[in-house]
């Protein structure tokens, strides 16, 4: 027995710090078992390892908080029942705090990949001060005689079994993502459907398989002519299926291109131009109609907060992780603003994992066997920058040597150079300073030739690393014969700049091929010919068309509101043999915010709205855009610019019919991630 009120308060303090690490290790425990048993619920397939030191460090930190909080109580006091009170309160609001506070946040902020914000996290602090007075009230009943061992009792309940109690509950209101398919009316896909387009794999529809790599510029791959062998698993894909030589994105920034990839609208008809609106309603996604085509729906974001759920770009999925190893409780962001989170959970991105991270979650959800068919989205970002490939990837190319703290200097200083310009840019054109439009160009000598060929080198190491992990990935699926039975496309959402056109990286203003051209890789055995190499145009906008047709062949009928502006590139293929593929494939539009471009098979017209910018080449004697013909082909130019014209009456008549995207709140954390990938200054 304790000999006095201090020993008294110790030993209590000391027992409820065991408490707090056995329930921390309960409650982990539960959540791998009820996740595992849940495929929806089962936020990014995180291992036991993973799962349990989420909850230790929080547990850990917070016992030894309620311990010296409990001593420091009952010193101050000098009475053992006020400080066994009092402390049983602190237990009670960490407890909360801790273990209830994943669930507060889920019912608040939406699915489990989605971060609190401040409101959330203010709830949860309140939530969790009130518990720890009642339970101190309570307590202290115990001095007024007898009737306190009631009280006793259910402020022992709400200290350790309360927060049990309230997973349990929460578990039990969390539907499994996946019952729904049991009764959707939209999967009557039996025996009887006809073989259609479905692959080699069986008779129902196939799985479909969208991997984007940001930011990956389609002449820097080896099968598309580039000198170093950046591609080669890449390459051997594009052997076994679809390359597409001449695809196109629709704007050159993520979240416009990645708006039109998941809708099939053009920027300027779905209206998300910048980070910060939300998707209307009757925008369908691709998810969104693939699910009301009886697919399992899932996606794997990589932490880009162009995907933000709240904007609706990855609407409609079952299950969406954007792979990000802080889940935003309280007790894990103190830890990752104290520098201590990567060192218990170690990753080199913490915020935008690499695609080693990002597979190994993506073959998890497959490892809990989904329904079929299904539909699996995967968006890489190793390839944006800043580039600092892993090794061996990092002296692949050049002879720089191992990745330093120098070429993260360089990446941030280069980064930073180039918010100045997109800044600049944007300043000029508010205030009409059009003749100072040259000063934004970047030559060699601004930035230095050795750090031009070392940025390029660490690029292309970025390539290599993520077409390995690719290789790794996919491989798996083949073995497990599933690859065979899924049509796979793989594509980037806009291409980068090495000063081709006098800028760095991407810029939504400058529509020129090195940022406009993308990858487009598409295999499906039985469908698509091996090996055939497609020269016509072709855009990132016909993309859903082509995977919806490919659910369509089996009967799954389309969302009767779906209204797509691009074309199935099934039919392009159908019947073709192995070999180069030459179709008509049709103008190519790009939107900017202040800038716009048709682009012909043989032609480009680049009109920069609001001031006197207009450009003309002809791709095929100048495909590197370097000469401006404007001036000596002005019927060309006119013809063009009637076709461009003519696409922006049709943007007009579609937005008289439709809603606008409204304005979306950014919190501090989501703009400093923009901040940092260069989006916004």
């Amino acid at each position: 027995m304790p000999r006095n009120s201090d020993d008294a308060a110790r030993s209590g303090g000391f027992a409820a710090f065991l408490a707090w690490i056995v329930g921390g290790t309960a409650v982990g425990l539960a959540e791998v078992h009820v996740v595992g048993s849940r495929p929806a619920m089962n936020f990014s397939g995180y291992s036991l390892l993973s799962v349990m030191v989420y909850y230790w460090v929080p547990s850990i930190v917070g016992g030894l908080l309620v311990w010296a909080g409990l001593s420091a109580a009952s010193r101050f006091t000098g009475r053992t029942i006020r400080g066994l009170a009092w402390g049983s309160g602190l237990l009670a609001a960490g407890v909360t705090l801790a273990y209830a506070g994943y669930w507060v946040n889920y019912s608040i902020s939406g699915p489990p990949h989605a971060r609190p914000g401040i409101a959330a996290n203010v709830l949860l602090v309140v939530v969790a001060v009130l518990v720890g007075v009642l339970v101190g009230k309570l307590m202290s009943a115990i001095e007024r005689g007898p009737a306190g061992r009631g009280y006793r009792a259910i402020a022992l309940f709400l200290v350790f079994a309360a927060p049990f109690a309230y997973m349990a509950w929460s578990w039990g209101n969390i539907d499994g993502g996946f019952d729904r398919k049991a009764t959707a009316d939209a999967t009557d896909v039996g025996e009887e459907s006809s073989p259609g387009r479905g692959g080699s794999g069986g008779s129902g529809p196939p799985n479909i398989v969208l991997i984007t790599m940001d930011a990956l510029r389609a002449d820097h791959l080896t099968f598309n002519g580039y000198e170093r062998n950046t591609s080669p698993y890449l390459e051997s894909l594009a052997s076994e299926g679809a390359n597409f030589g001449r695809a196109f994105s629709q704007a050159t920034i993520t979240v416009r291109s990645m708006a039109s990839l998941f809708t099939s609208l053009y920027p300027q008809m779905h209206g998300l131009m910048d980070a910060g609106l939300k998707l209307p309603e009757t925008a369908t996604t691709l998810p969104e109609a693939l699910g009301r085509m009886g697919y399992t729906t899932a996606g794997f974001g990589a932490g880009n907060p162009s995907l933000l759920q709240t904007g609706g770009i990855i609407r409609g999925y079952d299950y969406f992780d954007d792979c990000r190893l802080i889940r935003g409780l309280l007790p894990q962001f103190i830890l990752a603003r104290l520098g201590i989170l990567s060192k218990v959970m170690p990753d080199r991105h913490l915020t935008c994992p690499r695609a080693e991270t990002v597979f190994e979650k993506a073959g998890a959800w497959l490892r809990l066997d989904p329904p079929e068919p299904y539909f699996l989205f995967i968006h890489l970002m190793d390839v944006h920058a800043p580039y600092l490939p892993p090794e061996p990837f990092d002296t692949k190319f050049g002879s720089g040597g191992a990745v330093t703290d120098e070429d993260a200097r360089l990446n941030r200083r280069l980064l930073n150079l180039a918010l100045r310009e997109s800044a600049l840019f944007f300043e000029l054109v508010e205030t009409g300073q059009f003749e100072r439009m040259g000063e934004l160009d970047l030559t060699v000598e601004d930035i230095g030739e050795e750090n031009l060929s070392r940025l390029i080198d660490l690029y292309d190491g970025e390539i290599a690393y993520a077409d390995s992990q690719l290789e790794l990935f996919l491989e798996g699926l083949k073995d497990a014969g599933v690859l065979d039975k899924t049509l796979l496309v793989i594509t980037a959402d806009h291409g980068e700049g090495f000063l081709d056109h006098g800028r760095l990286f991407h810029s939504g203003d400058l529509l020129y091929d090195e940022l406009m051209r993308v990858p487009l890789l598409m295999r499906l055995p039985g469908v698509i010919p091996p090996g055939t190499c497609v020269d016509a145009q072709v855009s990132l906008i016909d993309v859903m068309p082509t995977a919806v047709e490919a659910a369509e062949s089996f009967g799954s009928k389309p969302p009767p509101e779906l209204e797509l502006k691009g074309r199935s590139l099934l039919d392009l293929l159908a019947g073709e043999e192995p070999g180069r593929t030459q179709r008509e494939g049709g103008e190519v539009y790009c939107e900017g915010a202040l800038v716009s471009c048709v682009r012909t098979e043989k032609w480009k017209y680049i009109d920069s709205q609001g001031h006197d910018t207009i450009e003309l080449y002809d791709l095929e004697a100048d495909p590197r855009e370097n000469v401006n013909l404007i001036r000596e082909m002005p019927e060309k130019a006119l013809e063009l610019s009637a076709l461009l014209a003519g696409h922006f009456e049709r943007v007009r008549l579609y937005r008289e019919k439709h809603p606008r995207p409204t304005p979306l709140a950014l919190d501090r954390e989501t703009r400093e991630k923009l901040r940092s990938l260069g989006y916004v200054k």
